[in-house]
């Protein structure tokens, strides 16, 4: 858990400065270990989720 919350935390720091409406992994385990590190209402999208929120569908 200590080495997957080291690597999430420069993931999470850009989040951070940046705000964006979304963000997203293509690994649900990864997905978590960043929602846990961010610590927000805000959950991850998967990419193809993404996909489809930009083009409307």
């Amino acid at each position: 858990l200590q080495f997957a919350n080291k690597i999430a935390r420069p993931i999470v720091r850009q989040i951070q400065q940046q705000e964006p409406d979304y963000y997203g992994s293509d690994c649900p385990v990864a997905g978590k270990h960043i929602e846990n590190n961010l610590e927000t209402e805000q959950s991850t999208v998967h990419p193809i989720d993404l996909l489809r929120l930009a083009y409307g569908l």
